[in-house]
């Protein structure tokens, strides 16, 4: 009888275990450039002035938009 052969072991390096970490990673981004476009009217006086958004507010929405894919 022969011995038997050893099978490999999955890992984090395996192709198929990384497509939720990347997925994940985009998740993050797109939860805080979220974040910090909702957190931007508190500090700009542009914001408050003003109904709607300002300059930096539709770049920081557009960023949002692109991470989220």
């Amino acid at each position: 009888m022969s011995a038997p052969v050893p099978r490999r072991a999955e890992t984090a390096s395996s192709a198929g275990a990384m497509v939720p970490t990347l997925a994940s990673a985009a998740r993050g981004r797109a939860q805080t450039a979220y974040r910090v476009f909702l957190n931007h009217p508190q500090n700009c006086a542009d914001c408050a002035a003003q109904r709607g958004r300002c300059e930096a507010a539709q770049q920081l929405w557009d960023t949002y938009r692109q991470d989220r894919g």
